[in-house]
């Protein structure tokens, strides 16, 4: 059944894909037809915008409970933001890009260089408008990083690495778009892939994963699996406001429930992924950010020790939330 409506999501993206090539190949007729009739015409780009933001920002960053690795510390970090926009009668695509990078250097032989900062966002939406407010929309979204996490001051056992993990959603719904700077996506039938492609990671069960099969010895059996697939309910907020010429707010927030969860009572419980950013200002070059990062997955677990005999001990493991903030001052550049 899984596979049946997963199957569905691709085929609505074919379909997409085949009516655009077929109205481009249409255009392209028409303008031959033009050419040989001695009109000549430059190519229209109005229909394309696009965004891009660099960012050199000093930040203090705080974590609780980041799945990811990271501590509380000061760093100097790298960000990139683009967005581009197509735009044509009753159809738009929107593809984001979020990517960012930042390290700590200590004077020390104990983790030298620590990594606090380090994602790799990619969204892709295409929509058709039914009205002015309403669209139908199909949404590819990517989540992972760049480089291997720790939890530090051990640097010597990875935590995570590049797609490991790496979220990735395919979604097929609508979307409600009552003002510019507010939308809210709505799909019933969404895909949600987890990957671990680090098989070390997979083979601990780490973020939610079919850990391995272990022999008496502690020897693998079975490898642990590498991806963890999910159908549900997706739910997508964001809004995105130039409050004034000197702040900027923007927030989003996701949730996805999984309807095949083999625990029943949870198969309502939603994962929770949601971002803030604060952008104030203070030149044409300076900025001041804050943002803020809450995250909730039921299948990424938590160790919880007790001390018996005066030893700790494992004795279960549990769900948190997630906290990740970071605040800065740095230089910005715009095109």
């Amino acid at each position: 059944m899984k596979i049946f409506l997963m199957c569905i999501l691709f085929t609505l993206f074919g379909k997409l894909y085949a009516i655009d090539s077929s109205f481009c190949s249409s255009q392209n007729e028409l303008s031959s037809v033009e050419a040989n009739a001695g009109k000549s015409k430059k190519k229209d780009t109005t229909y394309w915008t696009c965004t891009t933001n660099v960012r050199l920002v000093g930040n203090q960053y705080a974590y609780s409970n980041w799945s990811a690795g990271g501590d509380n510390s000061i760093a100097t970090s790298f960000y990139v933001d683009q967005k581009y926009v197509y735009k044509r009668d009753k159809r738009s695509v929107v593809f984001i890009t979020d990517f960012g990078v930042g390290y700590i250097f200590l004077a020390n032989d104990i983790a030298p260089v620590r990594k606090k900062e380090d994602k790799m966002n990619i969204n892709i939406q295409a929509n058709i408008d039914y009205t002015k407010e309403f669209a139908y929309s199909l949404v590819l979204d990517l989540k992972s990083q760049f480089a291997n996490g720790y939890s530090y001051p051990n640097d010597s056992v990875v935590v995570s690495s590049i797609l490991s993990p790496a979220y990735i959603t395919l979604s097929a719904g609508f979307t409600f778009k009552p003002i510019n700077s507010l939308s809210c996506f709505v799909s019933p039938i969404s895909g949600k892939f987890t990957t671990v492609f680090n098989q070390e990671l997979a083979d601990k069960g780490s973020f939610g994963v079919t850990p391995a099969k272990l022999d008496s010895l502690g020897n693998v059996i079975q490898p642990g699996k590498r991806i963890r697939p999910e159908l549900g309910l997706n739910f997508v907020f964001r809004y995105d406001q130039e409050v004034s010429k000197v702040f900027t707010a923007s927030a989003t927030v996701e949730l996805h429930n999984n309807y095949f969860d083999e625990r029943l009572e949870n198969r309502w419980n939603f994962d929770l992924n949601a971002e803030t950013k604060l952008i104030f200002k203070l030149s044409k070059r300076l900025t001041t950010n804050l943002f803020c990062r809450v995250a909730y997955d039921d299948d990424v677990r938590f160790p919880v020790y007790e001390e018996i005999d005066g030893q700790e001990v494992l004795v279960k493991s549990v769900p948190k939330f997630q906290f990740n903030e970071s605040m800065g001052i740095g230089i910005v550049f715009n095109f």
